[in-house]
């Protein structure tokens, strides 16, 4: 608030507050966070994401149009994104992950409230299957009329959301589709 830009300590910076104004430190202070940035990548200093939830970093990066309407975010964006992703807690503790994880892409989860229940459900997805183990690591399965497996591939959150198969993120839930699916 009083303009002094190159006080802050980005290390200190809140979750919540690193993730809503990392544009204007990047306009403000742009070498000085550029450094941060790169100084958290290689394990040197640390951001804050434990009260931060995945779909809010995943907001950041595609908004509401999942289909490619909004522009490309920066890479300073991207940069921000997944090491704010990668710094998330893990909400599992000691349990490992070693199940399907099946979000909902119905066509419902689209209409609500600038698609929050798809950011949730995709966000949640790329979450857990990132961390599962076992076969079905980086693995998770769209719910929607026509389900499919999907395979994470990509080296960041926003790579991986752009290597994701959109083409049946639509129409209604068919569990016993889903099921026919993991039998095979």
């Amino acid at each position: 608030c009083a303009g002094k830009w190159d006080e802050i300590n980005f290390e200190q910076v809140p979750s919540k507050a690193s993730l809503n104004y990392r544009k204007a430190f990047g306009r403000h202070d742009q070498e000085r966070y550029a450094k941060y940035l790169e100084s958290v990548k290689k394990g040197e200093a640390k951001m804050n994401a434990s009260a931060v939830f995945p779909y809010e970093i995943f907001r950041s990066l595609v908004g509401t149009n999942f289909y490619g309407g909004n522009a490309a975010p920066s890479a300073q964006d991207i940069l921000q994104a997944d090491l704010q992703w990668k710094s998330m807690p893990n909400w599992m503790g000691k349990n490992e992950h070693k199940g399907l994880v099946i979000a909902d892409l119905s066509g419902s989860m689209f209409g609500h409230n600038g698609a929050l229940p798809a950011l949730v459900a995709i966000s949640i997805a790329l979450y857990f299957a990132e961390r599962n183990v076992g076969p079905f690591k980086d693995l998770w399965m769209n719910f929607s009329e026509s389900p499919s497996f999907q395979r994470l591939q990509g080296q960041n959150i926003w790579e991986k959301y752009q290597n994701m198969d959109k083409n049946n993120w639509s129409g209604t839930t068919n569990l016993q589709s889903a099921f026919d699916m993991i039998l095979r």
